[in-house]
């Protein structure tokens, strides 16, 4: 009777899938397939573990805790999983329960000694030993710069040291680190414009001719008077892009070609092009970027601003701390095809501060310096760090120890593709080889310390939220006039398909059509006590599933509670689905009471007495709760009609006309505002609002007119009998859902997993 569409192949393919979006950072991807997989019984236990972790990753720690413990019973996956309970319990603040796991990690056989040592130094996190915890855990990312739970704790570390109730001592050790890069009186008296001519460009090369060529263009494009010479070092490019700068020499007067005869590596290359420059100031580009307009005035401005200044740099896509886009974002396949790079930098410089805050580390793919500062700190190290990979974060070092600090232009963007002459493999080895050799000349704490202070400056911080909130409001714009369906029928409603639990027989019935949205086949437990509860007191009870494709696999623990199961795309919102139902079982038309339910809210206490009030009502319509939201109506959790309504015409005539809504918008102005109005068209006029917001808070709650007791008025709803919350009222935050426990039967943890579930359901 469960739909059970996957095959072990299909499986074993999903699985792997699953595991690659999750190592690659992709968790909304491993996500929805790991919850497809979920009911299928294919290595269930490695499925919970991945969840758990990915719940972890995302603050679900009920649901979390939930998946770690079925991961526990298969010795496979035992370590892993006592490893993620620990992180899970310290999270909670139960570190008693997290060190009882601890040594039954250390105990078990799948114990490894590097997560053994993070997973002490997460403890001693918990209990303050900031300062000793961060110099171990720096260590551990420093032999494995891939050990991605040791970053993670090292972030972590940092910020809960920085938020301590003391900030002093974050301060202090941050000192101790040579860090401080607190800017007192150290700014210019007037910022003027750069002098003509002042700073010459460095453009190291090593083939990649397609990103060379459209980055000279965007110099030419937006050149300014600050420019000095474009030295182009060629590392012994290939003949195409030798010939290439041949031509490009003789039409640019401006420019300087320097060839080497041997492949000499990034650094050395950067450091002939720096030995070829005469002016004050130099800059380093990488061949992959593409400037806009008014960078390089911007970049002189932000170091002319700070008079102990000696680097700076921009904002970009790719590039550190410093980037703004997410990791994800795929540039090559911008779904928003006017996101230019001159866009981007439209944006930031409007919304940029011009307060250029020092950063310990700035990335050198596009690094204004000063001369002066960067000989007195006897440059770039070329020995230790030859194509490149830390040798810029050595120079700032260096400058730091010298009282000389690298800022960010936080009005100016440039963008870099990155990667354009080395190849992965190869440039994941050289940035793990130079983090070591950094590490052993600075400390790797002081290291991983000034990454970040990089990563958490409150500027770059503000700047990236701008710009994200930017793209999630344009492709809002982008998608707004456009109705997604999934449909497969020629008349437009949405794929569909019944899972037959047997033979029901609706006249003389109540009935519930349920709707519930659930992407995966799974329903949280609150959903399912909900479904348990109509079924127990008599109810019919039909389900409406909104799922992402209809070849889901069907979690089969809620099944028994339900005569029949529709499994339908997710479309057109919940009357969209109530329609399909009364569409494909006419029969319904025949019962003595339809009740039309769904899953935005849940029960919080019994809700027995309820029912035997909708049993015994009299009234034509009946619904939970109204509302004063943009005019008066009943709400559509929870309403219904009885009797000779039902076999209606009019009724039957509102049902059969249900389109499917794009927006909730839409569905709330064309058919929830409609319900208890339509009772004026219908035999029995009679409605019953079992908890009208007037009975509740008085007569004068009419003028209420912008009121919705459901949202602001909850306790006095429960104080009244209802026994429903709204599942949205949950994801308030966890004082509310504490508020909410103390005040019904629920548990605290129902309510935290089912606020959890519905979170990462809308992933």
């Amino acid at each position: 009777m469960v739909k059970m569409n996957v095959t072990r192949e299909e499986a074993e393919n999903s699985l792997a899938q699953a595991r690659a979006s999750f190592f690659s950072g992709q968790l909304e991807s491993s996500y929805r397939i790991l919850k497809r997989l979920e009911h299928s019984g294919y290595e269930a236990c490695f499925v919970a573990l991945l969840l758990s972790q990915i719940f972890l990753k995302k603050g679900g720690l009920q649901n979390a805790k939930i998946y770690a413990e079925k991961a526990l019973t298969d010795k496979r996956f035992e370590g892993d999983a006592l490893a993620t309970l620990v992180e899970i319990l310290l999270r909670q603040g139960n570190i008693a329960d997290a060190k009882d796991v601890f040594k039954k990690y250390g105990a078990s056989e799948g114990a490894v000694e590097k997560l053994r040592a993070l997973l002490e130094e997460r403890i001693n996190l918990a209990e303050g030993q900031y300062e000793s915890a961060i110099v171990n855990i720096s260590e551990l990312v420093v032999m494995d710069r891939n050990f991605l739970l040791a970053r993670e704790a090292c972030r972590m570390g940092h910020e809960m040291f920085r938020t301590h109730e003391n900030p002093a001592r974050y301060c202090e050790f941050i000192d101790a680190l040579g860090l401080n890069i607190t800017r007192e009186d150290h700014r210019s008296s007037q910022i003027i414009e750069p002098p003509q001519g002042v700073i010459d460009i460095i453009i190291p090369i090593y083939n990649g001719l397609s990103d060379l060529k459209a980055c000279l263009k965007s110099l030419e494009a937006w050149r300014e008077p600050c420019q000095g010479k474009i030295i182009l070092v060629d590392d012994c490019s290939n003949e195409e892009t030798k010939e290439f700068l041949h031509d490009y020499s003789k039409s640019q007067t401006n420019s300087i070609i320097i060839r080497n005869t041997v492949n000499l590596g990034f650094t050395r290359s950067v450091e002939k092009g720096i030995e070829a420059s005469s002016e004050p100031y130099f800059l380093l580009l990488n061949s992959d970027t593409i400037v806009t307009p008014g960078w390089l005035s911007g970049l002189w401005r932000a170091l002319a601003f700070d008079t102990d200044a000696a680097l700076a740099g921009p904002f970009s896509n790719n590039a550190f701390c410093q980037s703004l886009l997410p990791p994800e974002y795929d540039w090559s396949a911008n779904e928003l095809d006017d996101l230019t790079p001159q866009r981007l930098a439209c944006l930031v410089r409007a919304h940029g501060k011009r307060c250029y805050p020092r950063i310990p580390f700035l990335s050198g793919f596009c690094l204004l310096v000063e001369r002066e500062a960067y000989k007195a700190s006897g440059g770039l190290d070329s020995a230790n760090y030859p194509f490149g990979y830390w040798e810029v974060q050595d120079l700032s070092l260096k400058l730091l120890d010298m009282g000389r600090y690298g800022v960010l232009a936080d009005d100016v963007y440039v963008h870099h593709r990155s990667g354009g002459s080395s190849d992965n493999s190869r440039r994941e080895r050289l940035i793990s080889d130079g983090l070591r050799k950094l590490a052993s000349s600075y400390g790797a704490v002081r290291v991983l310390a000034a990454e970040e202070i990089s990563q958490s400056n409150v500027v770059v911080q503000e700047m990236i939220s701008t710009v994200r909130s930017f793209l999630d409001e344009r492709r809002r714009e982008a998608t707004k006039h456009f109705t997604v369906e999934n449909t497969s029928s020629l008349n437009g409603q949405a794929s569909r398909t019944w899972l037959k639990i047997g033979n029901i027989e609706f006249s003389g019935n109540n009935v519930c059509i349920f709707a519930a949205y659930a992407p995966d086949g799974a329903l949280s437990e609150l959903t399912q006590d909900y479904l348990k509860a109509l079924r127990s007191n008599g109810l019919r009870l039909i389900v409406s599933l909104a799922c992402r494709n209809i070849d889901v696999v069907v979690d089969p623990k809620w099944l028994e509670y339900a005569d029949d199961v529709l499994i339908r795309e997710n479309s057109g919102f919940d009357f969209g689905s109530w329609a399909d139902v009364l569409r494909d079982r006419p029969a319904l038309w025949q019962a003595d009471r339809l009740l039309f339910a769904n899953d935005s809210v849940v029960p919080i206490k019994k809700i027995n007495n309820v029912l035997q009030t909708v049993r015994l009502t009299s009234a034509g319509f009946f619904a939970m709760t109204d509302c004063f939201l943009d005019g008066y109506h009943a709400q559509s959790y929870f309403f219904g009609w009885t009797g000779a309504n039902i076999k209606s015409s009019v009724l039957k005539a509102f049902w059969e006309g249900i389109d499917y809504c794009s927006t909730k918008a839409e569905v709330i102005s064309q058919y929830e505002k409609k319900i208890i109005h339509l009772s004026k068209l219908l035999p029995d006029a009679t409605t019953h609002i079992f908890f009208a917001t007037t009975d509740i808070l008085g007569p004068s709650a009419a003028f209420l007119e912008e009121f919705s007791i459901t949202h602001t008025g909850w306790r006095a709803l429960l104080e009244n009998g209802c026994p429903f919350v709204k599942s949205r009222l949950l994801s308030a935050g966890s004082d509310v859902i504490s508020d909410l426990s103390e005040y019904t039967e629920t548990s605290l943890g129902a309510l935290l997993t089912h606020a959890e579930t519905v979170r990462f359901d809308r992933l």
